[in-house]
């Protein structure tokens, strides 16, 4: 789970294109050695460490989501030491670490054999252990893999290719997912507020669609918003929408759009919508469960805080800042005054600027359903464009492309929708 850091700036920017943010910035960061459910203050730096101790602490799925021990295990069970190679260790923490795997062997015959996905020799993938000394801990490890089974195939959700349960010789589980080779979105965001540059508008409008695409399905099990429900699905709250749970997958090569793939991960505190909703980060949460979970109360599942998270996230990353002012929580009953709007400065449509407002809506019912964003989004891409907000620098790597073509893109001439 990553925390976060708002340091304050000076001298704003009025400055469209490469221009420098302005006034407050939210720093993504790792916090250590913070005091659980605190806040600490010092001096223009404030530090939000994750409240969900124990069940959200280990559901990401990078390097922020532990620190020790420091070195990630195979599975004892299952010869799968003769199937996967370690490259490297992503973190490491009291319930277990992740790492970046390679197939050296993908014969069927072998450990991997029973993932529900075949994988090939050389392939690398994302393994998770976690330990299950902690009920709590195990309960998030088999929601995350009953929600992301349930997923498979979506295009916009990580891609679960297997699981390890755990057993006598091994107590700990294991998750193995595909790998989002572009990283994180609370990644890149960092690099920008570095270099004190806007993200590109046409990077945030692709995150925006994409995303809202997860949510529709989330909600739905359809693809399109033309699509019917799918018959016997139960909604699903994802329930801890923010940058670092964002990830970027390279496109296919040739694909006519610079943009990656964005994707929706980390399903450990996802609940369906016959369950009360647990506890999440709660700077990302609605003001209703924040109220709720400050009071030690549940509330019923609303698919509405799901918008309200990913409204504060697209907040966040193209203002680098929450959208209402925080409080000195968790002394007052609430992280933010919620009648003390942040200013949305950032350099980008009105219309975007709308949406991600109307997202963050204190009161549900004034917030949109993911339906009425993708409708937003497209008929105002249609007849504005995607825009020219915020920095022309691209920051990830655009591999699926001639360089030629990503030095002269345009995004209203050459992208094309996918």
């Amino acid at each position: 789970m990553a925390d976060y850091e708002i340091m304050a700036h000076s001298g704003p920017s009025e400055a469209r294109g490469t221009t420098r943010p302005d006034e407050r910035q939210l720093i993504l960061g790792k916090n250590n050695g913070q005091e659980a459910g605190g806040v600490r203050k010092s001096g223009n730096i404030y530090k939000f460490p994750s409240e969900a101790a124990g069940e959200a602490e280990i559901s990401g799925e990078t390097a922020s989501t532990c620190q020790e021990p420091a070195k990630y295990q195979l599975p004892k069970v299952g010869n799968y030491e003769k199937d996967l190679k370690v490259l490297r260790t992503l973190g490491g923490g009291s319930f277990g670490c992740s790492a970046v795997l390679e197939v050296v062997n993908g014969s069927p015959t072998g450990a991997i054999g029973n993932w529900y996905e075949r994988v090939s020799k050389g392939q690398k993938v994302i393994g998770k252990r976690i330990s299950m000394k902690d009920p709590k801990v195990y309960r998030t490890f088999e929601r995350e893999v009953r929600m992301l089974k349930k997923l498979k195939g979506v295009k916009n959700i990580l891609n679960l290719l297997g699981e390890q349960q755990p057993s006598r010789e091994d107590p700990y589980g294991y998750i193995f997912t595909e790998i989002c080779h572009l990283g994180d979105v609370e990644g890149l965001t960092t690099q920008y507020t570095e270099r004190r540059e806007w993200v590109p508008e046409g990077f945030l409008l692709q995150l925006t669609i994409d995303i809202s695409k997860a949510l529709l399905f989330l909600e739905r099990g359809a693809n399109s918003t033309k699509e019917a429900s799918r018959n016997g699905h139960i909604s699903i709250l994802h329930n801890d929408i923010k940058p670092d749970n964002i990830f970027m997958k390279p496109r296919r090569q040739g694909t006519p759009n610079i943009y990656p793939i964005f994707v929706l991960g980390d399903f450990g505190l996802a609940c369906e919508s016959n369950e009360m909703a647990i506890p999440s980060c709660v700077h990302f949460m609605s003001p209703q469960r924040a109220a709720a979970a400050k009071e030690g109360r549940q509330e019923p599942v609303n698919l509405l805080d799901d918008i309200y998270s990913f409204g504060t996230t697209l907040f966040v990353i193209a203002n680098f800042d929450f959208p209402f002012e925080e409080s000195n929580y968790p002394l007052s009953m609430e992280p933010h005054h919620f009648n003390k709007r942040v200013p949305f400065n950032g350099p980008y449509a009105s219309w975007f600027k709308k949406i991600v407002r109307d997202a963050t809506s204190r009161e549900p019912s004034r917030r949109p359903s993911v339906t009425n964003i993708i409708h937003a989004f497209v008929e105002n891409t249609k007849k504005y464009g995607w825009g020219s907000g915020g920095s022309n620098t691209r920051l990830w790597e655009v591999s699926w492309l001639d360089e030629k073509t990503v030095k002269k893109w345009d995004d209203n001439k050459h992208r094309k929708a996918t």
